[in-house]
C-alpha cells in the first residue's frame, strides 16, 4: 500500500457530492421533472469542502477568537466554550463557509441559486440539511482520497 491513498487534503479542497436524502425516510431527495415526478437525473446534491482543506484553514484563521481552544478529534471539530451557543454558531458558520455549491435545490417550487446567503437561509430552514453537511465534513474518510484516485 502507498500511504499517499489515505491522503485528504486534495478532495478537502476540491469537496465531495452529498446526494441529499430525506432524514425521516432515507429516500434520496431529487427535483422534480415536468410531471411533477421525481427525476432521477436531477439528484439534490450538496458539494461540501474537507476540514483539511484551504477554505477550513481561512475559515479557522478568521475566527480564531470564537475558535479559541477548538480541537479536532477523530469524529469531529468541538469548541471549547461556556455557551453551547458559541458552538452552534460556529458550526453553522463553518457549514456555510465550506459549502461549495449545489444542484438542483429546489424550494417552494424555485430552483435557488447558489450563493452563501442562500446557503445560510437553507440551513436555518431546514436544520436537518446542515446536520447531513456537518457528518459529512467533520469524517476524513469521506475525502480519503484511495487507489481509484491516484
Amino acid at each position: 500500500m502507498d500511504m499517499s491513498e489515505l491522503g485528504v487534503e486534495r478532495k478537502s479542497n476540491d469537496g465531495v457530492w452529498v446526494h441529499l436524502q430525506n432524514v425521516h425516510t432515507k429516500k434520496k431527495l431529487y427535483a422534480d421533472s415536468a410531471d411533477l415526478k421525481d427525476d432521477p437525473d436531477k439528484p439534490m446534491r450538496i458539494l461540501i469542502l474537507g476540514l483539511d482543506g484551504k477554505e477550513a484553514k481561512r475559515f479557522e484563521a478568521a475566527n480564531k477568537k470564537q475558535a479559541k481552544g477548538a480541537k479536532v478529534e477523530e469524529d469531529g471539530v468541538y469548541i471549547q466554550s461556556d455557551s453551547i451557543d458559541d458552538v452552534r454558531d460556529y458550526n453553522f458558520n463553518m457549514c456555510v463557509a465550506l459549502t461549495a455549491g449545489w444542484e438542483n435545490i429546489v424550494v417552494d417550487g424555485v430552483e435557488l441559486e447558489f450563493n452563501k446567503s442562500q446557503v445560510r437561509k437553507l440551513y436555518l430552514r431546514f436544520p436537518d440539511i446542515m446536520d447531513c453537511v456537518f457528518d459529512v465534513m467533520k469524517k476524513r474518510a469521506n475525502f480519503i482520497e484511495g487507489p481509484s484516485d491516484s
